[in-house]
């Protein structure tokens, strides 16, 4: 029957107590530490090489359940003065250290003083940190880990730091040479490199801005990389200004039912030149003498979209034949005369378009039947007609106009009777 622990503490008391025993030549025993005896400080129980009784004993150091103790009898006092135990175990309250092939172990103990909880093994190369499953969560050599392998963890090397998963996919690579960005699968979504930045990198990436309103996409079917907005955005704008002073910008606005794309210059806040499109049409704006064009070719200035001018042509008409009757003067063949008329004249960059009216000084004798012309040519032929039985020599005023642009039609040749 196994005693009581109070009862063997009285008991070694007494052994060791009683002045009544003689002493006798002290010896050198070895054994093992069976077991501790709660709150009784430096007494343990040991068993004694080839004995298999616990036997009580103080301890003049540190010892722990296993270790091989070297012990001293003196009289009847049993007394341990060593821990011979290899590897050697050093305890410190609830910590210990003991040497193993790996290198120097680090750990807890129990409550029954053994080893329990993370450890720490220091190697002559490297030295790493385990949880109380015995899984790895860091570990500092030539490589640097933090974090278990099984999960989300940090490695450093040399080369750089990585973020890796707990499929050692790389989520995050820092370097030198800058900084990317993996999905869960290890490719490639984002760089930021010392020339390059590149984000998105699969023709199907969206990438968005301000809490999701603002977003760049490419179309894959028509390859139109787009950049739009959700619904409170008004208005979408690309701006560059130089010196502080010059401003050019595309603006794209949708905030109300019609909807509106512009192209504008400023000098300052002056603008200089806009375009506007919207469900009314396109407008331009320009400043005084600027022009627009059309593939280069000049298609209207502000100021003087239209050019007047006239032209004079003058001939003498035949004189009109017929008979003098008691009734009066009765004229059967008017004299006639065609007129040719070139027109110039007309500014660089107009276009002649047409006639605003034909004018003579004769109008009491003479009448314009008809004129004809080729525009494209500036070329007006106008019949006369003279109704007096002498010739008139007639002054003829033409009314042209021409308009300030590459994208006039001329009209059609005509031939107008009147």
């Amino acid at each position: 029957m196994e005693l009581h622990d109070s009862v063997l503490k009285e008991f070694a008391d007494a052994v060791n107590n009683n002045s009544l025993v003689q002493a006798s030549d002290s010896q050198h025993l070895y054994a093992t530490v069976s077991r501790n005896i709660e709150d009784t400080g430096d007494l343990v129980y040991v068993r004694l090489n080839g004995s298999e009784i616990d036997t009580p004993a103080r301890s003049l150091v540190k010892v722990g359940v296993g270790d091989v103790v070297m012990c001293t009898m003196r009289g009847h006092t049993l007394t341990i003065i060593g821990n011979v135990s290899y590897p050697a175990l050093t305890r410190i309250e609830n910590l210990y250290m003991t040497l193993t092939a790996e290198g120097l172990l680090i750990g807890m103990l129990d409550a029954d003083n053994q080893p329990s909880g993370s450890y720490i093994i220091i190697g002559p190369s490297s030295s790493s940190i385990y949880n109380g499953d015995g899984d790895l969560v860091a570990s500092y050599g030539g490589t640097v880990q933090v974090g278990k392998s099984s999960q989300s963890h940090v490695v450093i090397t040399d080369a750089g730091v990585e973020i890796q998963n707990g499929q050692n996919k790389v989520l995050a690579k820092f370097s030198s040479s800058g900084i990317q960005l993996n999905d869960s699968n290890g490719v490639t979504i984002a760089e930021f490199g010392t020339s390059t930045i590149a984000i998105g990198k699969s023709t199907s990436a969206t990438i968005t801005f301000c809490g999701g309103k603002a977003v760049i996409s490419l179309d894959s079917d028509s390859g139109t990389l787009k950049i739009s907005g959700g619904n409170s955005v008004k208005a979408i704008g690309i701006s560059n200004t130089y010196n502080n002073r010059y401003r050019s910008e595309v603006v794209c606005e949708a905030k109300n039912s019609s909807p509106k794309a512009a192209v504008q210059l400023f000098d300052n806040t002056t603008a200089i030149a806009s375009m506007t499109l919207s469900k009314d049409g396109a407008n331009f704006t320009l400043t005084n003498n600027k022009v627009l064009s059309e593939n280069g070719n000049e298609v209207a200035k502000v100021n003087d979209i239209i050019a007047f001018g006239t032209i004079e042509a003058t001939g003498t008409v035949p004189k009109a034949t017929g008979n003098v009757t008691s009734s009066g003067v009765s004229v059967t063949t008017p004299g006639a005369k065609d007129l040719d008329i070139i027109i110039t004249g007309i500014p660089t960059g107009y276009t002649l378009c047409g006639l605003r009216g034909i004018t003579h000084d004769q109008p009491q004798w003479v009448s314009i039947s008809r004129w004809r012309g080729v525009l494209s040519d500036g070329k007006i032929r106008v019949t006369l007609l003279n109704y007096n039985f002498a010739a008139k020599t007639v002054g003829v005023r033409i009314y042209w106009f021409a308009i300030r642009t590459s994208g006039a039609k001329v009209a059609p040749n005509q031939t107008i009777e009147f």
